[in-house]
């Protein structure tokens, strides 16, 4: 697993697309909190693709780095 989150974070793709499942297993959260953001137009941006939720990467570490901002996303 610590394989998979290393590989996951990759800056050098920003296009690249993450499933719910890997972005949940990276930040340490349940997918049902990703939903609740999701529903709540809370969290990064996200894409439904082939009926799958996808995150795109630069998405996420925008989303990130909003965060070590002090600033949650709708705060």
């Amino acid at each position: 697993m610590a394989q998979d989150t290393q590989d996951w974070i990759d800056e050098s793709t920003p296009n690249r697309f993450v499933s719910e499942r890997a972005l949940a297993r990276h930040w340490g959260v349940s997918r049902r909190t990703l939903q609740r953001w999701r529903a709540a137009a809370d969290g990064p941006p996200f894409s439904i693709i082939g009926g799958s939720v996808r995150y795109r990467m630069r998405d996420i570490l925008a989303f990130e780095n909003r965060l070590r901002g002090g600033r949650a996303a709708n705060q």
